[in-house]
C-alpha cells in the first residue's frame, strides 16, 4: 500500500509540474504574438498616416527630368536610399519610343547616368535633410536615354520606403 501511494503521489507531482511548465511557455507565446500584434498596428498606423504628392514636372531637357515632391501626411521621410523613383518617358527620334527606367538613389547630387538625387528642399523650417508634413523637395534625375525634343510624354512615379506611392503624367514642351 505504501508503494502505490509514494508511486501516485510521483505521478500528481510530475503531472503539475508539466502542467506550470506548459503554461509558462503558452504565456511567453501569447506574449510573443501580442508584441508583433502590436509592431503590425504600429506600421499600418505610420502607412496610413504617410501621403505623399508630385506637384509639378519641369526641366526636362535632353536626358534630364526634375519633378517636386510634396509630404501632404504626417510622417516625416528620410529613408531616401529606399525609395523608388521610376520615370517612363517618350525618347529617341519618335514620341512612340517608350523608356521606363528605375532609377538608384545618389546621396550627393553629382547626377550619374540612372540616378536620382534631392535638390532644393522647400519650407525646410526643422529638421534639415528630412522632409516633413508641409515641406517639399526637388527630385533630379538623369536619364540612360534622351528624351523626344518636343511635347513628350513623361510619367514619374516615387514610393516612399514604407510603399506609399505618388505618380505624376505630363506632356511637356
Amino acid at each position: 500500500m505504501g508503494l502505490s501511494v509514494a508511486i501516485s503521489g510521483g505521478i500528481v507531482i510530475f503531472s503539475m509540474i508539466y502542467l506550470m511548465v506548459a503554461f509558462v511557455s503558452q504565456g511567453d507565446e501569447i506574449s510573443k504574438t501580442t508584441l508583433a500584434s502590436s509592431d503590425a498596428a504600429k506600421i499600418e498606423s505610420t502607412i496610413s498616416q504617410t501621403k505623399v504628392s508630385i506637384d509639378s514636372i519641369g526641366n526636362t531637357s535632353s536626358n534630364l527630368v526634375d519633378f517636386t515632391v510634396s509630404n501632404t501626411g504626417s510622417t516625416k521621410l528620410w529613408n531616401y536610399d529606399k525609395f523608388n523613383v521610376i520615370v517612363t518617358y517618350d525618347g529617341g527620334s519618335s514620341s512612340k519610343i517608350r523608356y521606363i527606367e528605375q532609377l538608384t538613389f545618389e546621396k550627393t547630387c553629382s547626377l550619374d547616368t540612372g540616378k536620382w538625387c534631392l535638390g532644393t528642399f522647400s519650407n525646410d523650417i526643422q529638421d534639415p535633410g528630412i522632409l516633413n508634413p508641409g515641406e517639399s523637395v526637388q527630385i533630379h534625375c538623369k536619364l540612360q536615354n534622351q528624351l523626344y525634343p518636343t511635347n513628350k510624354l513623361v510619367q514619374t512615379l516615387i514610393s516612399t520606403d514604407n510603399g506609399v506611392v505618388a505618380s505624376k503624367s505630363e506632356v511637356v514642351p
